[in-house]
């Protein structure tokens, strides 16, 4: 990374030389100072640079740092050590990620935060998840868990108080009370181990809901020392919510792995959870082209296919195509599973997937009830069409590089995180999705740095309900190269668009 730089003179004056062609990420520094951003081409910390520009007086802004400081407590009003505090822009946009300021509480549970000026929600985030022990009370009490909290002391955003920071200024006596819910716990047993097994694991994801998982582990914690074919496993100090759990093992050098079973913790203990390992099946197939592609998109020999599992984040086989189209997926388990190719040829795209000759609805390839047997056949088309354009503001000028853009099917059922295309962005706010296959599209730009999971079912339709209404439709045939321009949406101080 090439790194350019000047210092100011007495009168705040610089200048920067000899920059070649490029996108840039804009610092400044002075002790006890923090930039602020304003107008122009420099309104974001990113700048893009074409061959013959010349800016001149540019202003660049700095104040003087303000200070966010207080403490955070527990339920009887004693210090919380080694707390992270966090502090949250209550207005999104496209610099807001670049300003969110944190900080670790001490032995007093003190804390101190310098951001810019400008109103902040404060977050205790807690990490203190998926213990494999839990108390044994005998006065009749349980166990509880702090979540995460937002000032003064409440577990959702929506319900918190913003505070604000003003420059050179100092906020003290910000005291945060932290929520508790009670500690949850999910047991059971692992069976199937074989006797070869020199570890077994847990894959967990988790989150408020079956269609927001945000978070995910795999690891072997929460397990017995005990061996045998049967292993017991304790996950403690769980918030309520919705959690998949499934278990791993290598084995004769391949993975066994058994079926993920889906849990929802509401105000009790879910134990004698049952993982039977078992072994995945073997697929095979092969690689044929709807027509003759270009030499370069037909050099198949070393592209591989991945199953991809709409199940579960942890759950991908993959195979090597080789010179005559042929593969084999030697683990595979039950499931639903969405094909893709990597590379992809250039303008292709997966046009139909079949098994035993059977068109699979959507490109969905469902083994649900096993892959025993199982034979595919992928037919790829180097016939993709694109569509490029540039993000425009609401004036119609395009900003530099303050959002990007997302193509989903124009269809009235819901849309999952793995149809979505991206596009390629650059810095100059102009925009590229390759590989789109046939169909109806709306075209969508979302602004950068707000806190959206499209990860998850539920953050994907929030953000299209949220900035749908600039979508852009396009019809998309075979061979096609579509130029359109959307608008990016411009947010109020709450961050609505």
């Amino acid at each position: 990374t090439l790194v350019y730089g000047a210092m100011s003179d007495g009168s705040g004056h610089f200048a920067i030389r000899g920059l070649p062609p490029a996108g840039y990420v804009v610092f400044l520094y002075r002790r006890g100072f923090i930039r602020v951003f304003g107008q122009g081409p420099l309104d974001g910390p990113e700048l893009s640079l074409k061959s013959g520009d010349h800016l001149e007086n540019v202003i660049l802004a700095m104040v003087p740092r303000p200070i966010i400081a207080g403490r955070v407590v527990d339920e009887y009003g004693d210090p919380v050590m080694d707390a992270g505090v966090v502090a949250e822009p209550v207005a999104e946009g496209p610099t807001a990620v670049f300003i969110h300021g944190g900080a670790t509480t001490n032995d007093r549970g003190e804390f101190r935060i310098d951001v810019p000026p400008g109103k902040y929600y404060l977050k205790v985030q807690q990490w203190g998840l998926m213990q494999d022990s839990s108390e044994i009370r005998s006065d009749g009490t349980v166990e509880s868990n702090y979540v995460d909290t937002y000032y003064p002391g409440v577990a959702v955003r929506q319900a918190a108080t913003p505070v604000e920071a003003r420059a050179g200024r100092e906020l003290n006596g910000v005291e945060i009370h932290l929520a508790r819910t009670p500690a949850l716990s999910i047991s059971g047993t692992i069976i199937g181990i074989p006797d070869d097994a020199m570890a077994v694991s847990l894959s967990i994801e988790w989150g408020p809901s079956a269609d927001e998982i945000k978070s995910g582990i795999s690891g072997g914690g929460g397990f017995s020392s005990s061996h045998g074919s049967v292993r017991p496993f304790h996950l403690g100090h769980l918030s309520p919510g919705f959690y998949r759990i499934s278990a791993t093992s290598p084995s004769g050098g391949h993975e066994m792995r058994s079926r993920p079973v889906e849990i929802s913790l509401t105000d009790s203990n879910v134990d004698n959870i049952q993982l039977t390992l078992m072994n995945g099946a073997e697929v095979t197939g092969n690689v044929v082209w709807a027509e003759p592609p270009s030499a370069k998109a037909a050099q198949d020999e070393g592209r591989r296919l991945i199953l991809e599992s709409l199940d579960s984040s942890f759950a991908y086989e993959r195979a090597t195509i080789s010179a005559t189209g042929s593969f084999t997926f030697q683990n595979v388990f039950p499931g639903r599973y969405r094909l893709k190719v990597d590379p992809m040829p250039e303008n292709g795209y997966v046009k139909k997937v079949l098994i035993h000759e059977t068109v699979a609805p959507d490109g969905v390839v469902d083994f649900a009830d096993g892959a025993d047997g199982a034979d595919l056949k992928v037919i790829l088309s180097a016939r993709a069409g694109q569509i490029f354009g540039h993000i425009e503001d609401e004036k119609g000028i395009t900003p530099w590089r303050e959002g990007y853009v997302i193509l989903f099917p124009d269809t009235q059922a819901e849309i999952t995180p793995d149809q979505l295309l991206f596009g390629n962005e650059v810095m100059d706010g102009s925009f590229k999705v390759q590989s789109v296959p046939p169909g109806k599209y709306k075209l969508m730009a979302i602004p950068f740095g707000l806190d959206l999971n499209l990860q998850s079912r539920l953050g994907v339709s929030q953000a299209i309900e949220r900035f749908g209404r600039n979508a852009v439709v396009v019809e998309v045939k075979e061979g096609d190269s579509i130029s359109r321009n959307v608008k990016l949406p411009r947010l109020s101080d709450k961050g609505d668009p």
